[in-house]
């Protein structure tokens, strides 16, 4: 079995996400020997029998339908689980006016990752909360969209604090925000509402030039510690997850990001505003009863006065690896090989 991998070009640059799915995919792949190979750009020649795109926005559209007529199409598509029924209603309408304005020259996004969705030959969601959002937003059928999570490389698991604790000189409890700064993530929300209940926040991403006043009124904030984006394979980042008391997803933010996965096998506790999907049963996830940045404030402060025992949270994502993910979608290629011959 020959696959082709091909990442959205623009997510695929950024240190994290995507590059890091990817990469573990196709190391977990060839050892469940599968010829797996990163392609690039276009549609990719030599011989594959299958194609796995990751990422539904941009160009990927035109590529997928291009390539389902000569080949099974995989579809990772990254969509978010802000998307609901009504949402997904707005947009056609959008698309509607649009195409009758502009004689159906132009795409919306919304209109680029449904042809994506409706032409690749299967799609696989990375959890349920994304399966929710692809089926009534995009009105794709369910039998036609998995779910396979994504997993978590072991170093997660048997990371410790000391070393995190070590090089920044912190001591005592604190709460982690892991990922790009900017008001869209409400860094500066979280920080204020925590510094209220004297909870240190350690932050930890980088900021684009139009953000950089953002963090700069970040840094302001004296209960909390700003450091630039610590590479998704350094001991400091692991260590990071382990040393802190809770991470705390982003209050406009919907589902579990791989960050939240991460920490929970590093044995941290997640406090999230948004929806938890597949994740709501899991020992570690915190949802907030209320919205926004307060409401988390509240959850990780009584996080920090009733702790739970690292092993506990671990407990609830052992069984996510990325030999695992890559097994399920082996079958998967297998499957629809076999129905393609």
């Amino acid at each position: 079995m020959r696959v082709a991998l091909l990442p959205d070009p623009v997510l695929f640059q950024r240190p994290d996400g995507l590059r890091t799915q990817v990469r573990e995919t196709l190391e977990a792949l060839a050892r469940r020997q599968v010829e797996a190979v990163l392609v690039a750009g276009g549609m990719p020649r030599g011989g594959f029998e299958l194609l796995h795109v990751f990422g539904a926005a941009r160009g990927n559209a035109a590529l997928v339908e291009q390539a389902a007529a000569s080949m099974p199409v995989v579809l990772t598509p990254r969509v978010s689980p802000a998307w609901t029924s009504a949402n997904g209603t707005r947009a056609r309408v959008a698309d509607r006016v649009l195409g009758n304005r502009t004689s159906w020259d132009f795409d919306t996004g919304y209109a680029q990752i449904r042809r994506a969705l409706r032409c690749a030959t299967h799609v696989v969601a990375q959890g349920e909360a994304e399966r929710t959002s692809i089926c009534r937003a995009f009105l794709i059928d369910a039998q036609r969209v998995s779910v396979v999570p994504n997993g978590v490389a072991q170093r997660f698991f048997v990371a410790g604090g000391a070393l995190f604790r070590e090089r920044l000189r912190i001591a005592g409890q604190f709460a982690l925000m892991v990922g790009q700064v900017s008001p869209w993530h409400g860094q500066l929300e979280v920080a204020r509402a925590l510094a209220r209940l004297a909870v240190p926040l350690v932050v930890i991403g980088e900021a684009h030039g139009r953000d950089a006043l953002y963090l700069q009124a970040l840094r302001a904030v004296r209960t909390v510690t700003c450091i630039d984006a610590v590479a998704h394979d350094s001991p400091l980042l692991a260590s990071a997850y382990a040393a802190a008391s809770a991470l705390v997803l982003p209050p406009h933010g919907a589902g579990l990001p791989m960050a939240a996965l991460e920490a929970l096998a590093a044995g941290t506790p997640v406090v999230t505003a948004g929806s938890p999907g597949h994740w709501s049963e899991t020992a570690g996830v915190r949802k907030t009863s209320g919205e926004g940045a307060e409401a988390l404030a509240i959850a990780v402060s009584a996080l920090l006065h009733e702790p739970l025992a690292p092993e506990a949270v671990r407990a609830g994502v052992r069984v996510f690896s990325w030999y695992a993910a890559a097994a399920r979608l082996a079958a998967l290629y297998a499957e629809l090989l076999a129905a393609r011959r």
